[in-house]
Protein backbone atom coordinates (compact mmCIF):
# COMPACT_ATOMS: atom_id res chain seq x y z
CA UNK A 1 0.00 0.00 0.00
CA UNK A 2 1.24 3.63 -0.62
CA UNK A 3 1.95 5.92 1.49
CA UNK A 4 -0.29 8.92 0.69
CA UNK A 5 1.89 11.85 -0.51
CA UNK A 6 2.38 15.10 1.63
CA UNK A 7 0.46 17.74 1.00
CA UNK A 8 1.77 21.68 0.12
CA UNK A 9 0.56 22.51 2.96
CA UNK A 10 2.29 19.41 5.28
CA UNK A 11 5.10 20.33 3.57
CA UNK A 12 5.08 24.22 4.22
CA UNK A 13 4.62 23.11 7.88
CA UNK A 14 7.84 20.36 7.66
CA UNK A 15 9.73 23.38 6.81
CA UNK A 16 8.69 25.47 9.70
CA UNK A 17 9.38 23.13 12.11
CA UNK A 18 12.99 22.34 10.89
CA UNK A 19 13.29 25.97 10.70
CA UNK A 20 12.55 26.18 14.47
CA UNK A 21 14.66 22.93 15.25
CA UNK A 22 17.94 24.50 13.73
CA UNK A 23 16.92 27.99 15.66
CA UNK A 24 17.24 26.09 18.85
CA UNK A 25 20.34 24.32 17.74
CA UNK A 26 21.91 27.54 16.92
CA UNK A 27 22.15 26.75 13.44
CA UNK A 28 20.96 30.09 11.61
CA UNK A 29 21.74 29.88 8.14
CA UNK A 30 19.96 26.78 7.72
CA UNK A 31 16.80 28.00 9.95
CA UNK A 32 16.80 31.39 7.57
CA UNK A 33 17.08 28.96 4.63
CA UNK A 34 14.26 26.50 5.53
CA UNK A 35 11.83 29.29 7.17
CA UNK A 36 12.39 31.37 3.70
CA UNK A 37 11.12 28.69 1.45
CA UNK A 38 8.04 27.64 4.43
CA UNK A 39 7.30 31.42 4.13
CA UNK A 40 6.73 31.66 0.89
CA UNK A 41 5.05 28.43 0.58
CA UNK A 42 2.49 29.17 2.74
CA UNK A 43 2.08 33.13 1.08
CA UNK A 44 0.91 31.10 -2.12
CA UNK A 45 -1.51 29.29 0.24
CA UNK A 46 -2.41 31.98 1.83
CA UNK A 47 -1.89 30.73 5.09
CA UNK A 48 -1.39 34.23 6.60
CA UNK A 49 -1.06 32.97 11.12
CA UNK A 50 1.55 30.23 9.69
CA UNK A 51 2.99 32.85 7.51
CA UNK A 52 3.66 34.88 10.58
CA UNK A 53 4.99 32.43 12.32
CA UNK A 54 7.96 31.69 10.19
CA UNK A 55 8.67 35.03 9.43
CA UNK A 56 9.02 35.27 13.51
CA UNK A 57 11.53 32.28 13.33
CA UNK A 58 13.51 33.32 10.70
CA UNK A 59 13.41 36.99 12.27
CA UNK A 60 15.36 35.33 15.34
CA UNK A 61 17.52 34.13 13.49
CA UNK A 62 18.59 36.78 11.47
CA UNK A 63 18.92 38.77 14.67
CA UNK A 64 21.03 36.25 16.11
CA UNK A 65 23.07 36.52 13.43
CA UNK A 66 23.18 40.37 13.67
CA UNK A 67 20.98 40.65 10.12
CA UNK A 68 19.41 43.72 12.06
CA UNK A 69 17.80 44.89 8.94
CA UNK A 70 16.43 41.57 7.67
CA UNK A 71 15.16 40.89 11.28
CA UNK A 72 13.38 44.09 11.60
CA UNK A 73 11.70 43.71 7.63
CA UNK A 74 10.59 39.90 9.20
CA UNK A 75 9.20 41.37 12.62
CA UNK A 76 7.09 43.85 10.89
CA UNK A 77 6.08 41.64 8.50
CA UNK A 78 4.85 39.73 10.93
CA UNK A 79 3.23 42.05 13.34
CA UNK A 80 1.28 43.37 10.73
CA UNK A 81 -0.18 39.67 10.20
CA UNK A 82 -0.85 39.64 13.61
CA UNK A 83 -2.85 43.03 13.65
CA UNK A 84 -4.91 41.71 10.33
CA UNK A 85 -5.90 38.98 12.66
CA UNK A 86 -6.62 40.96 15.81
CA UNK A 87 -4.27 38.57 17.94
CA UNK A 88 -3.13 40.45 20.69
CA UNK A 89 -0.96 37.55 21.95
CA UNK A 90 1.26 37.78 18.98
CA UNK A 91 1.16 41.58 18.59
CA UNK A 92 3.13 41.76 22.05
CA UNK A 93 5.58 39.04 21.12
CA UNK A 94 6.08 40.39 18.14
CA UNK A 95 6.64 44.38 19.31
CA UNK A 96 9.20 42.70 21.93
CA UNK A 97 11.45 41.31 18.90
CA UNK A 98 10.96 44.46 17.21
CA UNK A 99 12.32 46.21 20.33
CA UNK A 100 15.24 43.65 20.55
CA UNK A 101 16.44 44.71 17.21
CA UNK A 102 16.14 48.06 17.83
CA UNK A 103 18.45 47.63 21.37
CA UNK A 104 20.82 45.88 19.23
CA UNK A 105 21.26 48.38 16.71
CA UNK A 106 21.81 51.08 19.51
CA UNK A 107 18.23 52.97 19.12
CA UNK A 108 17.83 53.26 22.59
CA UNK A 109 15.43 56.09 22.62
CA UNK A 110 13.30 54.22 20.07
CA UNK A 111 12.59 50.90 21.78
CA UNK A 112 10.70 52.40 24.18
CA UNK A 113 7.90 53.49 22.23
CA UNK A 114 7.57 50.07 20.65
CA UNK A 115 7.92 48.69 24.23
CA UNK A 116 4.96 50.97 25.81
CA UNK A 117 2.44 50.13 22.54
CA UNK A 118 3.36 46.40 23.03
CA UNK A 119 2.14 47.13 27.49
CA UNK A 120 -0.93 48.85 26.27
CA UNK A 121 -2.18 45.44 24.69
CA UNK A 122 -1.78 44.06 27.59
CA UNK A 123 -0.08 43.53 30.50
CA UNK A 124 2.52 41.22 29.73
CA UNK A 125 5.15 40.72 31.99
CA UNK A 126 7.79 40.14 29.70
CA UNK A 127 7.59 43.85 28.24
CA UNK A 128 7.99 45.13 31.65
CA UNK A 129 11.45 42.98 31.98
CA UNK A 130 12.32 44.70 28.53
CA UNK A 131 11.32 47.63 29.75
CA UNK A 132 13.16 47.92 32.67
CA UNK A 133 16.36 46.67 30.07
CA UNK A 134 16.25 49.39 28.75
CA UNK A 135 16.93 51.59 31.85
CA UNK A 136 19.51 49.76 33.13
CA UNK A 137 21.32 50.19 29.78
CA UNK A 138 20.86 53.66 30.17
CA UNK A 139 22.21 54.01 33.55
CA UNK A 140 18.64 54.17 35.29
CA UNK A 141 19.66 51.55 37.73
CA UNK A 142 17.12 52.69 40.57
CA UNK A 143 14.08 53.11 37.98
CA UNK A 144 15.21 49.24 36.60
CA UNK A 145 15.69 47.81 39.87
CA UNK A 146 12.37 49.18 40.90
CA UNK A 147 10.88 47.41 38.02
CA UNK A 148 11.99 44.11 37.85
CA UNK A 149 11.55 43.76 41.48
CA UNK A 150 7.80 44.54 40.47
CA UNK A 151 8.19 42.06 38.25
CA UNK A 152 9.52 39.23 41.72
CA UNK A 153 5.76 38.81 43.18
CA UNK A 154 4.45 37.74 39.37
CA UNK A 155 7.04 35.30 38.56
CA UNK A 156 4.29 32.95 37.78
CA UNK A 157 2.91 34.74 35.10
CA UNK A 158 6.59 34.38 33.02
CA UNK A 159 8.15 31.33 31.59
CA UNK A 160 10.97 29.60 32.91
CA UNK A 161 13.45 31.44 30.64
CA UNK A 162 11.85 34.88 30.99
CA UNK A 163 12.33 34.01 35.16
CA UNK A 164 15.61 33.08 34.61
CA UNK A 165 15.93 36.68 32.73
CA UNK A 166 14.60 38.46 34.76
CA UNK A 167 17.05 37.07 38.03
CA UNK A 168 19.89 37.89 35.27
CA UNK A 169 19.19 41.47 35.17
CA UNK A 170 18.52 41.81 38.97
CA UNK A 171 21.89 40.10 39.40
CA UNK A 172 23.82 42.76 37.27
CA UNK A 173 21.84 45.65 39.21
CA UNK A 174 22.88 44.40 42.66
CA UNK A 175 26.36 44.56 42.01
CA UNK A 176 25.78 48.10 41.54
CA UNK A 177 25.47 48.86 45.01
CA UNK A 178 28.87 46.73 45.52
CA UNK A 179 27.25 43.43 46.95
CA UNK A 180 28.62 40.77 44.38
CA UNK A 181 27.59 38.07 47.18
CA UNK A 182 23.95 38.85 45.88
CA UNK A 183 25.05 39.33 42.57
CA UNK A 184 26.46 35.78 42.19
CA UNK A 185 23.57 33.93 44.01
CA UNK A 186 21.07 35.51 41.67
CA UNK A 187 23.11 34.76 38.35
CA UNK A 188 23.46 31.23 39.78
CA UNK A 189 20.05 30.81 40.28
CA UNK A 190 19.33 32.50 36.92
CA UNK A 191 22.22 29.68 35.60
CA UNK A 192 19.80 26.72 36.96
CA UNK A 193 16.91 27.65 35.80
CA UNK A 194 18.18 27.84 32.10
CA UNK A 195 20.33 24.06 32.35
CA UNK A 196 17.05 22.55 33.79
CA UNK A 197 15.27 23.30 30.14
CA UNK A 198 18.78 23.33 28.44
CA UNK A 199 18.98 26.81 27.14
CA UNK A 200 22.21 27.52 26.02
CA UNK A 201 22.12 30.78 24.41
CA UNK A 202 20.23 32.11 28.15
CA UNK A 203 23.01 30.29 30.03
CA UNK A 204 25.47 31.99 28.12
CA UNK A 205 24.89 35.43 29.42
CA UNK A 206 24.68 34.66 32.56
CA UNK A 207 28.20 33.08 32.70
CA UNK A 208 29.37 36.14 31.28
CA UNK A 209 27.95 37.93 34.04
CA UNK A 210 29.55 35.51 36.39
CA UNK A 211 32.53 36.44 34.60
CA UNK A 212 32.23 40.46 34.93
CA UNK A 213 31.55 39.79 39.12
CA UNK A 214 34.74 37.66 38.94
CA UNK A 215 37.03 40.15 37.22
CA UNK A 216 35.44 43.53 38.47
CA UNK A 217 34.20 42.82 41.73
CA UNK A 218 35.70 39.74 43.28
CA UNK A 219 39.19 40.63 41.68
CA UNK A 220 39.31 37.31 40.39
CA UNK A 221 40.88 37.46 36.90
CA UNK A 222 41.92 34.18 36.51
CA UNK A 223 38.56 32.52 37.62
CA UNK A 224 37.03 35.05 35.22
CA UNK A 225 38.63 33.99 32.38
CA UNK A 226 37.90 30.10 33.02
CA UNK A 227 34.31 31.27 33.00
CA UNK A 228 34.89 33.22 29.93
CA UNK A 229 36.12 30.47 28.36
CA UNK A 230 33.20 27.93 28.80
CA UNK A 231 30.75 30.60 27.88
CA UNK A 232 32.78 30.49 25.13
CA UNK A 233 32.44 26.97 24.05
CA UNK A 234 28.95 27.29 24.57
CA UNK A 235 28.47 30.19 22.03
CA UNK A 236 30.15 28.42 18.89
CA UNK A 237 28.11 29.96 16.19
CA UNK A 238 27.00 33.14 17.68
CA UNK A 239 28.98 36.07 16.92
CA UNK A 240 27.50 38.69 18.87
CA UNK A 241 27.76 36.43 22.08
CA UNK A 242 31.09 35.75 21.06
CA UNK A 243 32.21 39.12 20.42
CA UNK A 244 30.74 40.32 23.92
CA UNK A 245 32.83 37.34 25.78
CA UNK A 246 35.84 38.25 24.11
CA UNK A 247 36.16 41.55 24.57
CA UNK A 248 35.50 40.11 28.84
CA UNK A 249 37.99 38.17 28.78
CA UNK A 250 40.71 40.38 26.76
CA UNK A 251 40.10 42.70 29.74
CA UNK A 252 40.38 40.37 32.40
CA UNK A 253 43.23 38.87 30.67
CA UNK A 254 45.38 42.84 31.04
CA UNK A 255 44.22 42.31 34.38
CA UNK A 256 46.21 39.44 35.11
CA UNK A 257 49.02 40.69 33.08
CA UNK A 258 48.51 38.35 30.22
CA UNK A 259 48.91 41.36 27.40
CA UNK A 260 50.37 39.42 24.08
CA UNK A 261 46.39 37.57 24.47
CA UNK A 262 44.70 40.63 25.42
CA UNK A 263 45.81 41.97 22.83
CA UNK A 264 44.74 39.23 20.17
CA UNK A 265 41.56 39.35 21.88
CA UNK A 266 40.65 42.65 21.47
CA UNK A 267 42.29 42.67 17.99
CA UNK A 268 39.49 39.69 16.69
CA UNK A 269 36.97 41.90 19.22
CA UNK A 270 37.56 44.96 17.06
CA UNK A 271 37.39 42.94 13.26
CA UNK A 272 34.51 40.81 14.73
CA UNK A 273 32.86 44.23 15.59
CA UNK A 274 33.23 45.87 11.94
CA UNK A 275 31.53 42.71 10.05
CA UNK A 276 28.46 42.88 12.79
CA UNK A 277 28.11 46.59 12.80
CA UNK A 278 28.68 46.59 16.75
CA UNK A 279 29.59 50.22 17.70
CA UNK A 280 28.89 49.92 21.51
CA UNK A 281 31.88 46.77 21.41
CA UNK A 282 33.59 48.53 18.66
CA UNK A 283 34.79 51.40 21.15
CA UNK A 284 35.37 49.44 23.77
CA UNK A 285 37.65 47.09 21.47
CA UNK A 286 39.39 50.23 20.83
CA UNK A 287 40.01 51.38 23.99
CA UNK A 288 41.50 48.15 25.21
CA UNK A 289 43.70 48.47 22.21
CA UNK A 290 44.35 52.01 23.48
CA UNK A 291 45.30 50.98 26.75
CA UNK A 292 47.21 48.18 25.65
CA UNK A 293 49.46 50.84 23.33
CA UNK A 294 50.10 53.00 26.34
CA UNK A 295 51.26 49.91 28.45
CA UNK A 296 53.67 49.27 25.78
CA UNK A 297 55.28 52.96 25.59
CA UNK A 298 53.50 53.93 22.19
CA UNK A 299 50.83 57.13 22.92
CA UNK A 300 51.03 58.06 19.08
CA UNK A 301 49.08 54.33 18.64
CA UNK A 302 47.12 55.03 21.55
CA UNK A 303 45.68 58.52 20.61
CA UNK A 304 45.08 57.24 17.08
CA UNK A 305 42.62 53.86 18.98
CA UNK A 306 41.34 56.68 21.30
CA UNK A 307 40.22 59.38 18.69
CA UNK A 308 38.14 56.34 16.63
CA UNK A 309 36.73 54.88 19.97
CA UNK A 310 35.43 58.73 20.48
CA UNK A 311 34.28 59.48 17.17
CA UNK A 312 32.06 55.98 17.75
CA UNK A 313 30.91 56.92 21.24
CA UNK A 314 29.36 60.08 19.52
CA UNK A 315 27.54 58.34 16.89
CA UNK A 316 25.58 56.33 19.38
CA UNK A 317 24.98 59.40 21.43
CA UNK A 318 21.96 60.71 19.01
CA UNK A 319 20.32 57.58 19.95
CA UNK A 320 20.13 58.25 23.97
CA UNK A 321 16.80 59.90 24.77
CA UNK A 322 18.18 63.55 26.01
CA UNK A 323 17.11 63.33 29.55
CA UNK A 324 19.65 60.49 30.06
CA UNK A 325 22.76 61.40 28.21
CA UNK A 326 24.15 62.07 31.81
CA UNK A 327 23.71 58.54 32.24
CA UNK A 328 24.61 57.41 28.83
CA UNK A 329 27.88 58.92 29.08
CA UNK A 330 29.02 57.94 32.67
CA UNK A 331 30.85 54.54 31.66
CA UNK A 332 31.77 56.28 28.75
CA UNK A 333 33.62 58.96 30.07
CA UNK A 334 36.54 57.85 30.91
CA UNK A 335 37.34 57.35 27.25
CA UNK A 336 37.40 60.97 26.62
CA UNK A 337 39.36 61.70 29.77
CA UNK A 338 41.96 59.69 28.37
CA UNK A 339 42.13 61.55 25.08
CA UNK A 340 42.21 64.32 26.75
CA UNK A 341 45.09 63.65 29.58
CA UNK A 342 47.38 61.96 26.22
CA UNK A 343 46.64 64.95 24.17
CA UNK A 344 47.33 67.50 27.14
CA UNK A 345 51.12 65.78 27.20
CA UNK A 346 51.66 67.22 24.17
CA UNK A 347 54.58 69.96 24.04
CA UNK A 348 51.82 72.61 22.48
CA UNK A 349 49.05 70.91 22.67
CA UNK A 350 45.71 72.05 20.96
CA UNK A 351 43.52 73.80 23.40
CA UNK A 352 40.50 74.27 21.08
CA UNK A 353 40.49 70.90 20.72
CA UNK A 354 41.09 70.02 24.62
CA UNK A 355 38.30 72.27 24.82
CA UNK A 356 36.14 70.33 22.73
CA UNK A 357 36.52 66.87 24.01
CA UNK A 358 35.86 68.39 27.79
CA UNK A 359 32.63 69.63 25.73
CA UNK A 360 32.10 66.62 24.46
CA UNK A 361 32.30 64.38 27.91
CA UNK A 362 30.00 66.54 29.48
CA UNK A 363 25.59 65.62 28.93
CA UNK A 364 25.38 69.12 27.44
CA UNK A 365 21.75 69.29 27.69
CA UNK A 366 21.28 72.45 26.13
CA UNK A 367 24.16 72.02 23.42
CA UNK A 368 23.04 68.62 22.14
CA UNK A 369 20.03 70.93 20.71
CA UNK A 370 21.87 73.82 19.62
CA UNK A 371 25.50 73.91 17.96
CA UNK A 372 28.34 73.95 20.69
CA UNK A 373 30.86 76.57 20.65
CA UNK A 374 34.17 76.12 19.99
CA UNK A 375 36.93 77.69 22.55
CA UNK A 376 37.36 81.12 20.47
CA UNK A 377 33.79 81.58 20.00
CA UNK A 378 33.37 81.41 24.14
CA UNK A 379 37.00 83.89 24.16
CA UNK A 380 34.96 86.29 21.84
CA UNK A 381 32.02 86.16 24.54
CA UNK A 382 33.74 86.96 27.33
CA UNK A 383 34.70 90.12 28.74
CA UNK A 384 37.78 91.57 28.13
CA UNK A 385 40.64 90.59 30.18
CA UNK A 386 39.21 87.30 31.56
CA UNK A 387 41.53 85.04 28.72
CA UNK A 388 44.98 87.08 28.90
CA UNK A 389 46.75 86.21 25.83
CA UNK A 390 49.93 85.58 28.20
CA UNK A 391 48.12 82.74 30.18
CA UNK A 392 46.66 80.82 26.94
CA UNK A 393 46.39 77.23 29.81
CA UNK A 394 44.08 80.09 32.11
CA UNK A 395 40.31 78.90 31.01
CA UNK A 396 41.38 75.18 31.47
CA UNK A 397 42.13 75.57 35.22
CA UNK A 398 38.87 77.84 35.63
CA UNK A 399 36.84 75.62 33.96
CA UNK A 400 37.55 72.88 36.12
CA UNK A 401 36.87 74.82 39.58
Amino acid sequence: MRNKAATPEDQALALTELSRMDLAMGNYPASISRGEDAAARLRSLHDAAAEGNVLTITGLAKMYSADYSGAYDNFQTALKIARAAGDVKQQITRLNNISNVLYFEGRYSDAPDVLHEAAKLGSRQLTTANIAIIYQTLGQYDRALDTYAGLRSATDALLPQEQAQLLSNMGALYRRPGDPVKALETYHAARELYRRKDLKRGEIPVLNNIGIAQAQDLHQPRAAIATFDAALLLASGDQLLTLQLTLRRAAAEYDLGRLKEARNDYEKASALADSLHATEEKWKALSGLARLALQSGDPAVAIVYIREAVSKIESLRGAAPKGLLSEFLAAKREVYDLLIKELARAANPDLGELFRLMEMSRSRTLQDTTKPLSLAEVRARLPVGTTPASSPRAPFHQACC
